[in-house]
Formats: structure tokens, C-alpha cells, sequence
């Protein structure tokens, strides 16, 4: 009997020692290790989302530990915060004197926010990045004036209405992705954003009021739609950049300040076949040298277009048939 418990003892030893042979100790901060997904622990940042109920602190502790995970601050929100004091609180929080040199994310896509409201982050220089809900319909007043280290926004497609001065002053706003239901951008929405480069008009839009582009003396392209009807006061007021510009068909006004001081604007391009608009757009300062008429094959009798616009275009400047060139 004891000799039998002695063997069972050295049967159970030797399997003990087999097994850890085959085991392979791993480090967390083993580069080798990142691609085996054996040794991946995803962490769900939904970890760190604060709901409607949550205090300023208990914003603030989420964001702080959210970067001791992930070396960024984050704020996370989700639920129906409407009516809530949370943007409120996000507001104090990234506006707060210890973090004036850092960058702050905020992602409400998780929320069934309809509304961002009057000033909501107005003058927050630490917001770096913003992620709208889907159920998003208006962004108010001022709601995010002057917060200058937001580089790009992407607008959802539940969105409507941009209120007047919603992204005035995001200096360092480069690229702004429109929705294809937006249907209203009021006056000044992206004025002085001077590093605003590229504009793609919506659909819907049918009117662009005063000075909505104002300023923004990086933009070299902006596409504007088909349905466009009116170009208010200093749209386009110092767009320096600005070197060509294309004008729909549906134009039936655009205000005489609208393009004033766009220095470097070349060529207009207008995609109508009669020269109904008897607006002058451009500052004496800044008159444009070549007209393209792709629908017009060629120049009719009564010289019609030589004053189009207001600018004496010289005969072999207007360009009959032809589109303008993409440079």
C-alpha cells in the first residue's frame, strides 16, 4: 500500500513538471506580443461613459481615468442627457486652469442629444475633437465660437440647422464634412476660420447668408450646389485663397460684397446659358480675368456677356463652351 501511494506521489510530480514546460511566461509590454490575440485584452471605452445622471465629478474622474488607460483625455457620454446639466459640467471641466495645455476629446455619440445648445462650448481652447449623435437636428448659437484646436468636424446626417457663429473663430479648423440633409447654415457660421480649406456645399442648401465664409483665407475650393439661389453679404469676403469659382444655374442674386477682397480669384465658371444675374459681385480691388461658359457653344451676336457680372471681360477671355480648368 505505501509503496503504491509512493508511485501514484511521483506519477502526479513529473506531470506537474511537464505541464510548465510547456508553459511560456508573456509580458504586457512585450512588442512581440501585441499581434497575438491570445495576449489581447480589448478594453471597451464604453467602460468610462457617463450617463445623464452623472455629477461634474464624476465627469471629470472618468476623463482622468480614461487617460491613465489610454494616454489622452476623454470624455464618454451617453443616454438622453436633453435638458441635463452635462454638457454644462464637460464645459467647466475641460475649461478648468490644470488643463489649459492639454487636448480634449468629447463623444456624444452614444446620447439621443437633439440639440447643442447657445454656447455650449464656447472659448473651450482644450476641446480637440467633437462626435455628434445621430439624433443631433441643431447646433445653436455660438455653440462652439472660438474653440481653437478643433482641426475637423463631421456633421450627422440627422442634422438641420447650424445656427449663426456655431464655428466662428475655430482657427485651427481645417475640414468641415457637411450632411446631405443640412438645410440651413445661418450667417457667419465659419467665419475667421482661417485654416479652412475645402468646402462641399450640401444639396439643400438654398441660401448662404452673410459673411458665412468670411475670412477663411485658406479656402482655395468650394463646390457649390445646384439649387443655390442667393450668395449674401461677404460670403466670400477675403477668401484670399479662393482662385476659381464655379456658379450654378439657380443663382438669381448674389450680393455685391460677397467676393470682395478675394484677391487671387482668377476664373469664374457660371454653368447657366443666359446672363440673368445682373449683380456685381466684385471689389475693384479684386476683379476676376476669365469667364467660362461651358453652356454657351459660342458667343452670340449681341455680345451679351461682356459685362456679366459686372466686369468688362475682355473678348478673348470668355471661354464659349468651355468648362474652367480644374487648377
Amino acid at each position: 500500500m505505501f509503496i503504491r501511494i509512493i508511485l501514484l506521489l511521483l506519477i502526479f510530480i513529473s506531470s506537474l513538471f511537464i505541464s510548465c514546460s510547456n508553459y511560456k511566461a508573456t509580458s504586457p509590454y512585450d512588442n512581440n506580443n501585441i499581434n497575438n490575440n491570445d495576449n489581447i485584452i480589448n478594453i471597451n471605452d464604453d467602460l468610462y461613459a457617463v450617463g445623464p445622471e452623472a455629477t461634474d465629478f464624476d465627469i471629470e474622474y472618468n476623463m482622468r481615468e480614461y487617460y491613465k488607460q489610454f494616454n489622452k483625455y476623454k470624455i464618454i457620454v451617453k443616454g438622453n442627457i436633453n435638458g441635463s446639466k452635462t454638457l454644462e459640467y464637460i464645459k467647466q471641466i475641460i475649461n478648468k486652469e490644470y488643463y489649459k495645455e492639454q487636448k480634449i476629446e468629447v463623444d456624444l455619440s452614444r446620447t439621443t442629444l437633439t440639440s447643442i445648445p447657445q454656447e455650449a462650448f464656447m472659448s473651450s481652447a482644450t476641446l480637440s475633437a467633437i462626435v455628434f449623435p445621430e439624433t443631433l437636428e441643431e447646433i445653436a448659437i455660438s455653440a462652439f465660437q472660438g474653440c481653437t484646436s478643433l482641426t475637423s468636424v463631421t456633421l450627422p446626417s440627422s442634422l438641420s440647422i447650424l445656427r449663426h457663429h456655431s464655428f466662428a473663430g475655430c482657427s485651427e479648423l481645417q475640414t468641415v464634412i457637411f450632411n446631405d440633409n443640412l438645410k440651413t447654415i445661418a450667417n457667419k457660421a465659419f467665419y475667421n476660420c482661417k485654416k479652412l480649406n475645402n468646402v462641399v456645399l450640401p444639396p439643400n442648401i438654398t441660401s448662404l447668408e452673410t459673411s458665412t465664409f468670411d475670412n477663411c483665407i485658406l479656402l482655395t475650393s468650394i463646390k457649390l450646389n445646384d439649387k443655390l439661389e442667393e450668395i449674401g453679404a461677404n460670403v466670400f469676403q477675403n477668401c484670399s485663397g479662393l482662385v476659381n469659382i464655379s456658379l450654378p444655374s439657380s443663382l438669381t442674386s448674389i450680393n455685391s460684397t460677397s467676393f470682395a477682397l478675394c484677391t487671387n480669384l482668377k476664373n469664374v465658371e457660371y454653368l447657366g446659358d443666359t446672363p440673368t444675374i445682373t449683380d456685381t459681385p466684385f471689389s475693384s480691388s479684386a476683379v476676376p480675368t476669365d469667364l467660362y461658359l461651358p453652356n454657351v457653344p459660342e458667343a452670340p451676336s449681341s455680345n451679351s456677356w461682356d459685362k456679366f457680372l459686372g466686369v468688362t471681360w475682355e473678348a478673348d477671355k470668355i471661354h464659349y463652351g468651355q468648362s474652367m480648368p480644374n487648377n
